[in-house]
C-alpha cells in the first residue's frame, strides 16, 4: 500500500495519475517518452494534489519497480518523481 500522509503536497494539474515504474527516472521528464509510455503500471487516479491518499501497489513483479510517478496525462508531464 502506498500512503501519502496528511503533509503531501504535489503541483494541480488536471488529469493527476499515479504509477509505479521502472523507467530510469531521468528519462520520464522528456516529451518523446511520454508519447511512447515508460514500463509502468497505473496504480490510480490522483483526486487531489494534496493530503491523506492511499493506494494499492501490485502485487505481481512488485520487485521490477523502484519509483513512484505523478503524472499529468493531459499535458504528458510528470509532477512528482519519487525514488
Amino acid at each position: 500500500m502506498l500512503n501519502l500522509e496528511s503533509d503531501f503536497q504535489t503541483g494541480d494539474g488536471p488529469d493527476l495519475e499515479v504509477y509505479v515504474t521502472s523507467q530510469n527516472i531521468a528519462d520520464i521528464g522528456s516529451r518523446d517518452r511520454a508519447e511512447s509510455p515508460p514500463q509502468r503500471v497505473r496504480i490510480g487516479i490522483m483526486p487531489r494534489a494534496r493530503g491523506e491518499q492511499s493506494y494499492l501497489l501490485p502485487t505481481e513483479n512488485f520487485g521490477q519497480y523502484n519509483s513512484i510517478l505523478i503524472y499529468c496525462r493531459a499535458h504528458m508531464a510528470p509532477f512528482c518523481i519519487k525514488c
